[in-house]
């Protein structure tokens, strides 16, 4: 019993910190989150962009 009773106690312990891991993982993707990030490391935001996606076939590079 009492190895049950560790058990289930550990699994309800591991549960809880894979909650506490999905809301850092949703936090942490959260485009105003990356957005204050990057400011506070001094990443810029770039000049132009160019989109590989659209750009294929139209013959610029």
């Amino acid at each position: 019993r009492y190895r049950l009773a560790e058990a289930t106690r550990e699994e309800h312990a591991l549960d809880e910190t894979r909650r506490e891991l999905i809301v850092e993982v949703r936090r942490l993707r959260d485009p105003k989150h990356l957005a204050e990030f990057a400011a506070r490391q001094g990443f810029v935001r770039p000049e132009s962009v160019i989109d590989l996606r659209a750009a294929r076939g139209t013959g610029q590079p």
